[in-house]
């Protein structure tokens, strides 16, 4: 008897959205973190602590912009065991079983009625007054598109701080007067 090869897909996006103009920031798909999303679903399907999705981080060390306004991208940092982002300097939990997450963050899930695929649905909001220290408005009298709070990479962890993915793009600056809502989606597909 032979056994059985079974092909697993994950493929994941993100969006973020200006909550308050509706305006979409980012709309991109993202590299995934082969090994370690392999040990989060072993260890989900042995039940083991420490598999869910736990929060999602975000970082400003995911480019850099020069003299001429040129932005470098760095590449998504999707190898070895201590993966992280580059230059993390804030972080959302979306496990809704953690006593004080915001009742906007979550972590759902829906199958797909037609064929193989099912959807992981990561949101997470960053209200108008989170991360504290952040800028008053998106025209600070010296705006500085390297401060800490404007991010240009993210990721997705797990409960014992495994970077599950990493997303690196073009800085969007979180300011008092803009609120942000992340729709992080994992597609997994088994063939």
């Amino acid at each position: 008897m032979t056994a059985a090869i079974v092909n697993t897909h994950i493929k994941g996006h993100v969006q973020i959205k200006d909550a308050t103009s509706g305006e979409v920031l980012l709309d991109k798909f993202n590299a995934v973190h082969n090994k370690n999303m392999a040990i989060a679903i072993a260890r989900g399907l042995a039940n083991n602590a420490n598999h869910q999705i736990y929060k999602i981080k975000l970082g400003n060390g995911g480019s850099s912009i020069d003299s001429m306004n040129r932005i470098t991208y760095q590449a998504p940092n999707v190898t070895g065991s201590g993966a992280d982002l580059y230059n993390a300097t804030y972080f959302e939990i979306v496990d809704e079983a953690q006593a004080g997450t915001p009742s906007e963050n979550s972590v759902t899930y829906q199958e797909s009625p037609t064929d193989t695929t099912t959807i992981v649905i990561c949101t997470a909001t960053i209200a108008s007054g989170e991360p504290a220290g952040q800028d008053i408005s998106d025209s600070p009298p010296n705006p500085n598109p390297e401060a800490q709070f404007a991010f240009d990479e993210l990721g997705l962890f797990s409960a014992d701080n495994r970077l599950l993915t990493h997303i690196i793009f073009s800085p969007i600056l979180k300011t008092q007067n803009r609120e942000l809502v992340i729709t992080y989606t994992l597609t997994i597909s088994v063939s």
